[in-house]
């Protein structure tokens, strides 16, 4: 069995351990059709989930009858280049020996695989692969694995030799001081922490797996070794009697649960509740793990005892830890971390170990003997973090919840205060913009949240569980503060806006040049700068009443400046820090420019910079934040830059998602490791039947498939990241990325000969490039527009592209290469697609809904009371009657190879089909049939691009969202920070 379908054996297995017993016959029927084999195997897992196998800790006195392992190796005896000393231990993935490795002439671990595992080439093969990924793990507190050897018929792992006890051996001498107990769980979640940075698990974190060094130090052991081990033919069934009977002896038993490949061997009691179903694993598993660990240091004891393997599972599925249990001298934040790591429900448990970090170094580094001091808040805004609570946005399903994780103790404490998303749906990042902003007063943020048809501007007040969406701020983006903290502006559909933080309707304040800015901020002075798309013009100015915009800066090519962004109005009305920026990412300045003279000079390499009251300007670099002292009075650095330890996302752009309060409070969204702040999605073939046929590609972000003219490519947009074109060779099962640098691409389209045009952002406005599709192939600019222009289709002569316009409002536009321009086709309309023939545009525009219907929101925050619908007009004259395809809200057309149909989707994201047949006189059409029920991906806002693509031969590439249980890794956090201005004085002293 290939990896491949192995993988798709375990994707259809898990999906069906979702469903309830009753439902999964119609569900398998659907998902396997008549791949009988595919049934078969997915019905061997079930049945084996269904009898699982109970193994004691005593394993290798029985392992034999399930793994069939060979007999040790002789201890003296040489295998390899290794000599063999002295038997370790024994477990699930094989035997583990004291060895001498002649010629490095140095002590190891060798880890016998087992025999079982050996004589299967394909997970051999497979085992290798992650052994590679593991071996990339380089961290102190991680043991550290050397190589795979095959010793002929023997396979090894060959692992760094750790000497001392391990932590459960300190644990037999009882609960551990707390603050040794802290500086050990510091480590360990400093080894989650790098490993999850490599998307690596470890599965079976347990105080036997920790080592402890007489000098404190801790090393991990078995890190992600707990690897999918293949049944033996007659293993599970043959020997579980006898298994289950010795499986009595003892709480610490294991038994097998899966993962992304089968079965692999877990310690039931520090298991988590979805390991112990059988379900996918992710961090969260790792985290639960963590804090059992954590609670039996403190307290001696397991945090989930049983008398056996069934009472443990028992224990871990419905009761809570003995929290009396704990010390009575274990600070609250300890108390707090371990309540949010042993949370049941893993949307609710804290996805990454760096937050860990966060609270056990501030324990350590804060001295318990001092007495403690007032809050700096009221006591209401800690009450609303101490709870965890899931809002409900309007019916937009947005869960939310706030947790404290060390109260300050003092006026000068520094804490942080994670913001836990749950998985669905995640906050949502624009890949050119901040996200994120905070009130000046630190009582208020606002971000920007996933809604079933896009995003919203989401406001959360500190002191309240409660989140509220912002009128009109539907594809909202930049949101920043006034002062006064009174109002919100922000960026969308082409303008800048504002609306009043308590409640009414956003006002247009002037049009931008593209859908979002370049970074806005609001002076003192009652004036807001800003930048946006357009690259001849820097910084602009209009006050916060409205009105035309004024130049304030122009870039100087002849200097390298490509543009100016990201203005920061510093808070004396003194000048506005913004960034220059160059031809590459690396090459930005920070500025600043003086108001009164309206000259600007350089003041360090970098980008999107911020004043803090402390005197100092905290900015982007390197990939993370910096600080340096800046007088703003003299508008003057003043001395070396120093970096700042906060992982704070930073975007392509340059730009960083953080916003700071004027009280010295920070926010920022976390550059989580190992986190995806987008969804995975998976590419299928469908017929119009609905039988679906996978497409071997690594699940990611992906939007706007389209199936090149010889059908053996696909061009792809994804959004993970930097948003990029990407090609997958569909017989090499090979995808890449065509542009390795940072640019965001967006809208592939296909051209007969084989090229790819591309909107890109270079230019610093989106135009239309053409390219071979080959990694590092030569581009060629061919438009040059001061709007945002998309591509949507080609004519068959080649000689017209269609494309969107993002001005005020959404254009369809036609480009002729030879005069290299694009003229207005048709007003206030997007996505054009020219019929085979030539004869025909199809497109979406908005129309006023009927009185008192509730429809699907039009892509623009202006249209309130519209939805999207499909039109046709004939082409070349377009201003003939346009005939309106779609009954009731429609979207993305899209046209049969014969153009004797046209395809969209309807209100209720079903793939609909409409018959079409021009006649002397007009058209005939056919009665709208829907072809694809709505469970397939449908993008929303202006211009994204079609979400699938029709081939020759009638079938449609879709895009699939991944289970919501599935192995998706968890979406990232936001994080407040108390008094940060007290860390920014401790880095960057006066």
């Amino acid at each position: 069995m290939t990896p491949e379908r192995w993988q798709h054996v375990t994707q259809v297995y898990e999906a069906a351990l979702e469903r309830e017993p009753n439902a999964r016959e119609a569900f398998l029927a659907e998902a396997c059709g008549t791949d009988a084999d595919l049934r078969r195997e997915v019905d061997s897992l079930l049945a084996h989930d269904a009898t699982p196998v109970l193994v004691d800790s005593s394993i290798w006195d029985v392992i034999g009858g399930l793994l069939d392992v060979e007999a040790g190796l002789a201890l003296g005896s040489v295998a390899g280049h290794y000599r063999i000393d002295a038997v370790l231990g024994a477990g699930g993935m094989g035997q583990v020996y004291r060895a001498r490795d002649m010629k490095l002439q140095r002590d190891v671990a060798l880890k016998i695989l087992p025999a079982l595992l050996a004589d299967d080439e394909e997970l051999l093969e497979r085992f290798r692969r992650e052994a590679q990924v593991l071996a990339s793990l380089n961290h102190p507190a991680i043991a550290t694995i050397y190589g795979f050897e095959d010793l002929g018929r023997v396979h090894a792992l060959v692992l760094e030799l750790v000497e001392g006890p391990t932590l459960a051996d300190r644990l037999r001498r009882g609960p551990i001081p707390i603050d040794e107990a802290v500086h050990i769980a510091d480590q360990i979640a400093s080894a989650l922490e790098a490993a999850h940075q490599q998307e690596i698990i470890h599965r079976d974190l347990k105080p036997a797996n920790v080592k402890v060094t007489n000098g404190g130090s801790v090393k991990l052991l078995d890190f992600g070794l707990a690897k999918p081990i293949a049944e033996s033919p007659q293993g599970p069934d043959i020997e579980r009697e006898r298994l289950a009977e010795q499986a009595g002896r003892s709480a610490t038993s294991v038994a097998p649960t899966v993962t992304d490949a089968g079965a692999v061997l877990g310690t039931a009691a520090y298991m988590s509740p979805e390991q112990v179903k059988g379900r996918a694993l992710d961090t969260r598993s790792d985290i639960w793990s963590f804090g059992c660990v954590l609670y039996e240091m403190l307290t001696g004891k397991p945090a989930f005892p049983g008398a056996d393997v069934d009472a443990t599972f028992a224990a871990v599925m419905k009761n809570e830890p003995d929290w009396a249990a704990l010390p009575s001298e274990v600070p609250d934040a300890i108390r707090r971390l371990l309540a949010r790591c042993l949370a049941k429900d893993r949307r609710h448990r804290i996805a990454d170990a760096a937050i860990l970090r966060y609270v056990l170094t501030d324990v350590e580094q804060t001295p318990r003997t001092e007495p403690a001091a007032p809050p700096r808040r009221p006591l209401s805004r800690a009450a609303v973090v101490l709870s965890s609570a899931i809002a409900t946005l309007f019916g937009l399903g947005l869960g939310v919840g706030w947790m404290v994780l060390h109260a300050p103790s003092h006026p000068s404490a520094v804490t942080r205060l994670p913001v836990l998303t749950p998985a669905s749906p995640p906050l949502t990042f624009h890949g050119m913009n901040r996200d994120v902003a905070i009130s000046p007063d630190g009582r208020m943020v606002v971000y920007r949240a996933g809604t079933p048809t896009g995003w919203q501007l989401v406001a959360q007040p500190l002191d309240r569980l409660d989140t509220r969406a912002l009128a009109n701020t539907e594809v909202g983006n930049t949101p920043f503060f006034s002062p006064d903290g009174q109002w919100l502006g922000f960026a969308g559909g082409a303008r800048l806006w504002k609306t009043p933080v308590a409640g009414g309707a956003a006002t247009v304040l002037c049009p931008i040049v593209g859908a979002s800015s370049r970074g806005a901020t609001w002076g003192p002075d009652r004036t807001i700068y800003f930048a946006d798309s357009d690259p001849a013009v820097g910084l602009l100015s209009v006050p916060e009443s409205g009105g035309t915009p004024q130049t304030l800066t122009r870039p100087d090519r002849d200097k390298g400046e490509r543009d100016h962004w990201f203005p920061f109005a510093l808070p004396n009305g003194r000048g506005v820090l913004f960034t220059i920026a160059g031809e590459r990412p690396e090459s930005a300045l920070v500025a600043v420019l003086d108001l009164r003279s309206r000259t600007h000079k350089t003041l360090v390499p970098g980008s999107d910079a911020r004043y803090v009251d402390s005197g100092h300007l905290v900015y982007v670099a390197a990939g993370g934040l910096r600080a340096v002292r800046f007088d703003p009075a003299a508008l003057e650095v003043i001395g070396e830059p120093v970096p700042i330890p906060d992982q704070v996302m930073t975007l392509g752009s340059g730009i960083g998602n953080f916003s700071i309060a004027r009280d010295g409070t920070l926010l920022y969204v976390a550059r989580t490791a190992g986190a995806a702040a987008w969804p995975l999605r998976s590419l299928v073939w469908v017929d119009r039947s609905g039988r679906e046929e996978p497409i071997p590609a690594e699940p990611r972000a992906f939007v706007s498939p389209r199936l090149s003219p010889d059908r053996t490519q696909l061009a792809l947009e994804i959004r993970d990241g930097d948003p990029a074109i990407w090609i997958f060779d569909i017989g090499r099962k090979l995808l890449q990325r065509l542009n390795s640098d940072s640019y965001v691409e967006r809208n592939p389209v296909w051209t007969a000969d084989g090229r790819l045009l591309f909107a890109s952002d270079r230019s610093g406005v989106f135009n239309v490039y053409r390219q071979w599709p080959s990694a590092g192939s030569s581009r060629e600019q061919l438009t040059s527009n001061s709007w945002n222009l998309f591509p949507s289709s080609l004519s068959r002569d080649a000689a017209r592209l269609f494309v969107t316009q993002l001005s005020p409002d959404a254009d369809v536009m036609v480009f002729r290469e030879p005069d290299r321009r694009a003229e207005r086709l048709i007003a206030r309309a997007n996505s054009p697609e020219i019929s085979p023939d030539d004869r025909w545009v199809a497109y979406q525009t908005y129309v006023p809904l009927a009185s008192g219907t509730v429809g699907t929101p039009a892509p623009f925050p202006w249209a309130v009371g519209f939805q999207n619908e499909v039109f046709v007009r004939p082409f070349p004259g377009t201003d003939g009657q346009r005939t309106r395809i779609s009954v009731d809200g429609g979207s993305h057309p899209a046209w049969s190879a014969d153009g004797s149909e046209l395809f969209f989707f309807d209100r209720q994201g079903r793939l609909t089909s409409v018959a079409f047949h021009p006649t002397g006189s007009g058209l005939k059409l056919g009665e709208a049939r829907v072809l694809l029920q709505p469970k397939y991906f449908v993008d929303a806002g202006p211009a994204p691009g079609r979400p699938y693509d029709v081939a020759a031969d009638g079938r449609f590439i879709m895009i699939k969202d991944n289970p919501p249980n599935s192995a998706q890794r968890p979406g990232p956090s936001l994080v407040v920070v108390q008094n940060w201005i007290e860390e920014l004085k401790r880095l960057a002293p006066r």
